[in-house]
């Protein structure tokens, strides 16, 4: 029994040279509850919040102070440790940024510093946001309407945590850091990939950049056409009186489920008739569209991917109906003037974004797997 009792002490996953036992504290002995308390800005400030699921500090910039019914608020500096009793339970906890100092916070948030005689700021970034701490606030978080689940304080102050020696803490932590960098790096790559297809396509489509063929002359100018012109579209219908299978069915948001029956096969661009009307979706083999989503079918002097690159370059709030939920009609969709090239053109464009697309695609499975990694070795090198 006891030999177990110290297993538990120490991580599956740890670096060589470190062999004692991680020490079990609770969070009083980590955090020191602090409370800035001053009378709420006559002018404009910087409301500081918190996303659930360990995903940081968000603002918002209260440009009318006297919208809000409190009297006090709480001033938030630099490595603050703050939670929101509310959603706690969903893991909205965080440590504030340089961003975030001077900012401002209700009641509902209370504030903390780190003691950094026991563990580092750094370290104790990645002791919190993990599976059991989620599990142990859900606990600690009685149920309330809808999601609201208020925390109890002075029970989260005696959640147990298991932290090694500091020179134990900063090794973790300075690996933890070149991962983050490393997955930082990646983002940065696949938006710098985004940057270049937005660009492409706009110096494309505006006809600023033209390819030539293959023996080096000009293609024909583009020809302009209406929609109407190029393209039928078939309305979505209700799936509820099929039964499960393998082809996907789709809405405005994208995939919802799969059925035993398809509406159309073949390649197809969907766009919202209700809701979503400003996100393309390319489509192709079997399947099915729910009445919210517009498809296309039997296409005349353009390719079907090209149809979705055109759809891209459209504003379509220009082109909504209803003053609530964005509405698109077909008689409106088939009188949106376009250009378009030849065939040949139009293929070599294509070209040019399925391979842009490719590269973010593999660009984003990369970063998918790393975050998949990083969690995993959250889970093995802590206690």
């Amino acid at each position: 029994m006891v030999v177990l009792e110290k297993a538990l002490l120490v991580p599956p996953l740890r670096f060589k040279g470190f062999t004692g036992n991680w020490n079990e504290v609770s969070l009083k002995q980590l955090l020191t509850p602090i409370e800035r308390k001053t009378k709420k800005p006559a002018e404009s400030y910087t409301s500081i919040g918190i996303r659930s699921h360990f995903k940081g500090t968000m603002q918002r910039y209260d440009t009318d102070p006297k919208s809000n019914s409190m009297e006090y608020l709480y001033l938030v500096h630099k490595d603050d440790f703050i939670l929101n009793i509310t959603f706690a339970w969903e893991g909205a906890l965080a440590i504030a940024r340089e961003e975030d100092d001077l900012g401002y916070v209700s009641h509902r948030f209370p504030t903390y510093r780190v003691n950094e005689d026991i563990v580092t700021k750094e370290f104790f970034q990645y002791l919190y946001p993990t599976e059991r701490m989620k599990y142990n606030l859900r606990n600690i978080s009685p149920g309330g309407a809808g999601r609201n689940r208020v925390l109890n304080k002075r029970d989260f102050l005696k959640l147990k945590v298991k932290i090694p020696e500091t020179d134990e803490q900063n090794k973790i932590s300075e690996f933890m850091r070149s991962l983050e960098d490393w997955i930082q790096n990646l983002k940065s790559q696949k938006e710098e990939l985004e940057k270049y297809k937005k660009g492409m396509m706009q110096k494309i489509f505006s006809q600023e950049i033209r390819f030539k063929d293959g023996n080096g002359k000009d293609y024909p100018d583009w020809k302009d056409v209406k929609f109407k012109d190029i393209f039928v579209v078939g309305s979505g219908k209700d799936y509820k009186h099929l039964q499960s299978g393998d082809i996907p069915v789709y809405g405005t948001g994208g995939y919802m489920t799969s059925v035993n029956d398809y509406l159309y096969e073949g390649e197809s661009v969907g766009i919202g008739r209700k809701g979503t009307i400003d996100k393309p979706i390319f489509l192709k083999n079997k399947f099915w569209t729910v009445d919210t989503l517009f498809y296309t079918h039997s296409f005349k002097g353009v390719l079907p991917y090209f149809v979705f690159l055109l759809f891209q370059n459209v504003n379509w709030k220009k082109y909504n109906e209803a003053s609530g939920v964005p509405s698109l009609s077909k008689n409106t969709l088939y009188t949106i003037k376009t250009r378009v090239p030849s065939i040949d053109e139009q293929n070599k464009i294509i070209a040019l974004f399925t391979s842009l697309e490719d590269l973010t695609s593999s660009k984003q499975n990369q970063i998918e797997k790393a975050e998949m990694w990083k969690k995993g070795l959250l889970q093995e090198m802590f206690v």
